[in-house]
Protein backbone atom coordinates (compact mmCIF):
# COMPACT_ATOMS: atom_id res chain seq x y z
CA UNK A 1 0.00 0.00 0.00
CA UNK A 2 1.32 3.49 -1.03
CA UNK A 3 2.05 6.01 1.89
CA UNK A 4 -1.28 8.23 1.69
CA UNK A 5 1.42 11.45 2.28
CA UNK A 6 1.63 14.36 -0.12
CA UNK A 7 5.05 14.61 -1.06
CA UNK A 8 6.32 17.94 -0.30
CA UNK A 9 8.37 19.58 -2.84
CA UNK A 10 12.12 21.69 -1.27
CA UNK A 11 12.83 24.96 -2.11
CA UNK A 12 14.98 25.25 -4.64
CA UNK A 13 18.29 27.18 -2.66
CA UNK A 14 20.02 29.68 -4.69
CA UNK A 15 23.87 30.83 -3.59
CA UNK A 16 25.14 34.26 -4.46
CA UNK A 17 28.70 35.44 -4.22
CA UNK A 18 29.23 39.29 -4.49
CA UNK A 19 31.42 41.55 -3.09
CA UNK A 20 29.38 41.29 0.45
CA UNK A 21 29.96 37.73 0.65
CA UNK A 22 28.18 34.09 -0.09
CA UNK A 23 24.34 34.48 0.64
CA UNK A 24 21.66 30.99 0.06
CA UNK A 25 18.44 32.35 -0.51
CA UNK A 26 15.52 29.90 -0.84
CA UNK A 27 12.12 30.50 -2.59
CA UNK A 28 10.08 32.02 0.03
CA UNK A 29 12.73 34.91 0.15
CA UNK A 30 15.04 33.87 3.61
CA UNK A 31 18.34 34.16 3.70
CA UNK A 32 21.58 32.55 5.25
CA UNK A 33 25.00 34.38 5.11
CA UNK A 34 27.98 32.15 5.38
CA UNK A 35 30.62 32.86 7.83
CA UNK A 36 33.46 33.91 5.74
CA UNK A 37 35.56 33.11 8.55
CA UNK A 38 36.05 31.01 11.61
CA UNK A 39 34.75 34.40 13.83
CA UNK A 40 32.61 35.94 11.76
CA UNK A 41 28.73 35.39 12.29
CA UNK A 42 26.72 33.44 9.93
CA UNK A 43 27.10 29.22 9.96
CA UNK A 44 30.25 27.44 7.98
CA UNK A 45 28.45 24.76 5.70
CA UNK A 46 29.38 22.03 8.10
CA UNK A 47 27.76 23.73 10.66
CA UNK A 48 24.53 24.07 8.38
CA UNK A 49 24.57 20.41 7.49
CA UNK A 50 24.90 19.63 11.51
CA UNK A 51 21.89 22.10 12.07
CA UNK A 52 19.89 20.45 9.49
CA UNK A 53 20.48 17.19 10.90
CA UNK A 54 19.29 18.63 14.55
CA UNK A 55 16.09 20.43 13.34
CA UNK A 56 15.04 17.86 10.93
CA UNK A 57 15.29 15.29 14.02
CA UNK A 58 14.25 17.70 16.56
CA UNK A 59 11.03 18.41 14.63
CA UNK A 60 10.18 14.34 14.27
CA UNK A 61 10.84 13.92 18.00
CA UNK A 62 8.90 16.85 18.66
CA UNK A 63 5.82 14.70 17.16
CA UNK A 64 6.77 11.73 18.52
CA UNK A 65 7.17 13.72 22.20
CA UNK A 66 3.78 15.01 21.76
CA UNK A 67 2.43 11.71 21.03
CA UNK A 68 3.37 10.32 24.10
CA UNK A 69 2.89 13.21 26.56
CA UNK A 70 -0.54 13.10 25.49
CA UNK A 71 -2.46 16.61 24.26
CA UNK A 72 0.94 17.04 21.76
CA UNK A 73 3.02 18.74 25.11
CA UNK A 74 6.19 17.22 25.76
CA UNK A 75 8.63 18.92 27.81
CA UNK A 76 11.73 20.89 26.44
CA UNK A 77 14.70 18.71 25.04
CA UNK A 78 17.58 19.28 23.22
CA UNK A 79 19.20 17.68 20.10
CA UNK A 80 22.96 17.89 19.86
CA UNK A 81 24.73 17.13 16.91
CA UNK A 82 28.97 16.84 16.85
CA UNK A 83 30.54 16.79 12.76
CA UNK A 84 33.47 14.54 12.73
CA UNK A 85 35.95 15.28 9.98
CA UNK A 86 37.79 12.40 8.37
CA UNK A 87 42.03 13.11 9.19
CA UNK A 88 42.78 11.76 5.68
CA UNK A 89 42.11 13.02 2.02
CA UNK A 90 39.55 13.67 0.26
CA UNK A 91 37.83 16.31 3.09
CA UNK A 92 34.30 15.17 4.02
CA UNK A 93 32.45 14.61 6.90
CA UNK A 94 32.93 10.47 8.78
CA UNK A 95 30.16 10.68 10.55
CA UNK A 96 27.59 12.85 13.08
CA UNK A 97 27.39 12.53 16.10
CA UNK A 98 24.09 13.06 17.82
CA UNK A 99 22.93 13.16 21.55
CA UNK A 100 19.37 13.81 22.49
CA UNK A 101 18.34 15.03 25.82
CA UNK A 102 14.40 14.34 26.71
CA UNK A 103 12.45 15.26 28.94
CA UNK A 104 12.17 14.32 32.55
CA UNK A 105 10.33 11.13 32.56
CA UNK A 106 11.54 9.49 29.36
CA UNK A 107 13.89 6.79 29.73
CA UNK A 108 14.54 3.22 29.06
CA UNK A 109 12.85 1.65 26.36
CA UNK A 110 10.49 4.32 26.01
CA UNK A 111 13.23 6.60 24.80
CA UNK A 112 15.02 4.24 22.77
CA UNK A 113 11.67 3.77 20.56
CA UNK A 114 10.64 7.35 20.61
CA UNK A 115 14.16 8.44 19.30
CA UNK A 116 14.42 5.69 16.74
CA UNK A 117 10.99 6.85 15.67
CA UNK A 118 11.78 9.92 15.14
CA UNK A 119 15.19 9.28 13.23
CA UNK A 120 13.68 7.24 10.97
CA UNK A 121 11.32 9.98 10.15
CA UNK A 122 13.52 12.52 9.84
CA UNK A 123 14.55 12.62 5.94
CA UNK A 124 17.80 14.65 6.36
CA UNK A 125 18.91 11.32 8.76
CA UNK A 126 17.64 8.82 6.24
CA UNK A 127 19.59 10.83 3.07
CA UNK A 128 23.01 11.13 4.57
CA UNK A 129 22.86 7.50 5.68
CA UNK A 130 21.74 6.66 2.10
CA UNK A 131 24.41 8.26 0.78
CA UNK A 132 22.40 10.33 -1.66
CA UNK A 133 24.66 11.26 -4.54
CA UNK A 134 25.43 14.60 -5.96
CA UNK A 135 25.16 15.45 -9.64
CA UNK A 136 26.55 19.01 -10.83
CA UNK A 137 25.64 20.54 -14.31
CA UNK A 138 27.68 23.18 -15.89
CA UNK A 139 25.81 26.01 -17.73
Amino acid sequence: MSDPRPVKTPSRIRVRVDAGGITAINDRGGEIRYAVSPSAPGFNPLELLSASLGICTAINLRKELGAVAGEGNAGPFEVVVDCVKAQDPPSRVERLELVVRLPEGIAGTAAIDVVERAEAACTIASTLRASTGVTTQHH
